[in-house]
């Protein structure tokens, strides 16, 4: 068995050896192909023969075997890096960190792969979850608004990599909390007539 873009080679000889030479074919140059000297090339996802054959001559009949070859894509996941519940304030951002990984750790996935990631926000409240938090495809999440909500990562696999089960990360977005700080007098005893002021501050002042 192959995955997609393997290469491997089948060794085969002709027996008696003076008889002649062998010749490589396969049934779905879209699965694997083969050249002359039956080194494979895994294409794609699929199954296919290589007929190995000899034509024969004057003095030996002709001759044939099968090699059956399947070929399929590798199975990759999602692993995120960063934490897989956030919880911020209006106004917030913060970054998830998620990479597709070999599921037997065989090897590194190309970094341009990590385009593919999708990333997507869900909501079970009436509020409409782009109206909590919003998120770019490089995983760049911003608070908008109160609520909960669930950003799904997923992979749709390609020519070579299986589609990875979905991961998913729990987003709780509160309100900045505030107060009203009063500088001075917290009490007036004032005469009719009188004039005065209360200094009082908002925190945070931006706020409002």
């Amino acid at each position: 068995n192959l995955y997609v873009g393997d290469e491997d080679s089948i060794d085969a000889e002709l027996i008696p050896n003076e008889a002649g030479d062998i010749i490589f074919t396969s049934s779905d140059e879209s699965v694997v192909t083969v050249d002359a000297n039956g080194n494979l090339v895994a294409v794609g996802e699929g199954e296919a023969e290589i007929t190995i054959s000899f034509a024969g001559n004057n003095m030996y009949n002709p001759s044939e075997t099968v090699v059956n070859v399947n070929v399929s894509k590798k199975s990759v996941r999602i692993e995120l890096m960063s934490n897989d519940t956030l919880e911020l304030k209006v106004g917030d951002e913060e970054k998830i960190i998620a990479y597709i990984i070999i599921d037997d750790g065989s090897e590194m996935i190309p970094f341009d792969l990590f385009d593919s990631l999708e990333y997507n926000v869900a909501s079970d409240d009436d509020v409409s979850a782009d109206d909590i938090v919003e998120v770019d495809n490089e995983g760049n999440v911003k608070a908008v608004g109160e609520g909960e909500a669930t950003i799904v990562i997923s992979f749709s696999g390609n020519d070579m990599y299986e589609a990875a089960a979905d991961v998913e990360v729990s987003v709780t977005v509160s309100m900045i909390e505030t107060s009203i700080k009063i500088n001075g007098n917290s009490s007036f005893e004032l005469f009719v007539g009188d004039e005065d002021s209360i200094d009082a501050e908002l925190d945070p002042d931006d706020a409002g």
